[in-house]
Parts: structure tokens; C-alpha cells; sequence
């Protein structure tokens, strides 16, 4: 009895070994597209009776794949790539150690896309080139253009300035609310104010017509453009024309 029991282990241990030691089948092969151009963007597959993908590879830049480890007896070859048609060779019946050799040609095929919505905004060439856009994307300021105001009844271009947060508008001079809340000067400090990138002394735009303004920006000291006095207290506003 302790015979037949030992042989039983070593018996188990040799049919496991078999398993593991059971020669494979190997494809080897390349894949191009029907321009003899090789094709490395797919998958190759390797398919049994049932459908299952069993094993799978890639490609190298070459085409050329080679896939080891199939162990069933009857199964097929398919390719998937995205823009190419799915391309399938076999079934093939193989017995041990057989190794099949093969070129698989695949075909591109249009790809469908969904439809895309591209939402554009017009924009002015002249503000562009100033990069008014650029900064009002940023954000460091406050932004107002021609369409914004229009239609307000303005009679002079301090008019313009009315209902911008942050700013006062009084006897046709415009200034920073924070400077008349928490200053105890007889003069709010103006603003540096600069015409198509020009300063402007003392602050004087009544002579501006407000049917000419194309675009508005305010900044307090901290966050005007370097180029536009940044520091300076009393704030910026830059004022870009329609010429």
C-alpha cells in the first residue's frame, strides 16, 4: 500500500510536467496594407473554434509578428485596427510543432466621427494686435467694447466709465471709488489713462468722442500691464479707438 501510495504523487508530477512541456504552434508573419506599406497599428489575434481571443500581439514598426504559445488545434488569425478593415485567415488545423508562415493584407477604411460644434466669437483685428483679448482672457482687469455700450445714450466719453465697478465719474472726471472711501486728500489721485497705448497728461479725454471708443480697460495699480504704469495709485484704464 505505501508503494501504490508513492507512486500516485510522482505520476500526478509527471503528467504536469507533460502539460508544461506540450510543443506549441507559432505564426509568423507581417502585416501591411494593400500599397505594400507596413502596418503596425493593429492587433493580431489569435481566435479558437468558440471565438476566444486566445493569444494577441502587435506589430513592431516593420509589420512583422511573430506569436508563440497557441495551443489549440484549429483556430483562425484576425487583425483590428482602428481605420483599417478587420482582416481574418484560417481556420487552420496544425498539429504539434507546425509553424505557419503568412502575410496578412489589411485595407484602410474611412473612419466616421460624430459631429463637432465649434463655437467661434468675432473678434476686431485692432484689439488683437493690441492683445486686448489676451489680457481680457487673463482676467487681472475690468473689460468693456463698443457692443457693450452702445446703445446707452452716451453724451460724452465719461459715459462710458458710468457703471463700470469700481469707478466714479464726477464733473466729467473719472476716478477709483477706493480712493474716495479711504483717502483723506483733497484730490483722489487720477488715473494713469492712455489712448490707443498713449498716456494722456493730466488725465483730459473730454475732447474724446465716445462713437469712437472700440474697447475699455480698468485696472487697479496692482494688476495693469507692465508696459501701462503698473504701481501707480491711482490705477490704469486703457482706451482703444475705432481708428
Amino acid at each position: 500500500m505505501k508503494y501504490r501510495a508513492a507512486k500516485i504523487p510522482v505520476f500526478i508530477l509527471f503528467l504536469i510536467l507533460i502539460l508544461f512541456v506540450l510543443p506549441t504552434k507559432i505564426v509568423h508573419g507581417a502585416v501591411d496594407i494593400k500599397s505594400n506599406q507596413p502596418l503596425k497599428d493593429v492587433m493580431v489575434m489569435i481566435i479558437d473554434t468558440a471565438n476566444v481571443n486566445r493569444v494577441m500581439q502587435s506589430p513592431d514598426c516593420s509589420g512583422v509578428f511573430f506569436i508563440t504559445g497557441i495551443k489549440q488545434d484549429k483556430f483562425k488569425a484576425n487583425t483590428y485596427g482602428y481605420g483599417h478593415a478587420n482582416t481574418t485567415i484560417g481556420p487552420y488545423n496544425f498539429t504539434n510543432h507546425d509553424k505557419l508562415n503568412t502575410l496578412i493584407k489589411s485595407e484602410a477604411v474611412p473612419v466616421s466621427l460624430g459631429e463637432v460644434g465649434v463655437n467661434t466669437t468675432k473678434t476686431n483685428q485692432y484689439l488683437d494686435s493690441v492683445q486686448f483679448y489676451e489680457r481680457r482672457y487673463q482676467g487681472l482687469g475690468y473689460y468693456v467694447t463698443w457692443n457693450d455700450f452702445k446703445d446707452r445714450g452716451l453724451s460724452n466719453v465719461y459715459d462710458i466709465f458710468r457703471g463700470i465697478p469700481g469707478l466714479i465719474v464726477n464733473n466729467n472726471r473719472v476716478f477709483f471709488a477706493r480712493y474716495a472711501v479711504s483717502s483723506f486728500r483733497i484730490t483722489e489721485p487720477k488715473p494713469s489713462i492712455y489712448v490707443d497705448g498713449m498716456l494722456i497728461n493730466n488725465s483730459n479725454i473730454e475732447w474724446l468722442s465716445p462713437e469712437s471708443v472700440q474697447a475699455v480697460e480698468v485696472y487697479n495699480h496692482l494688476y495693469a500691464p507692465i508696459q501701462y504704469n503698473r504701481g501707480m495709485l491711482g490705477g490704469v484704464i486703457l482706451i482703444w479707438t475705432k481708428n
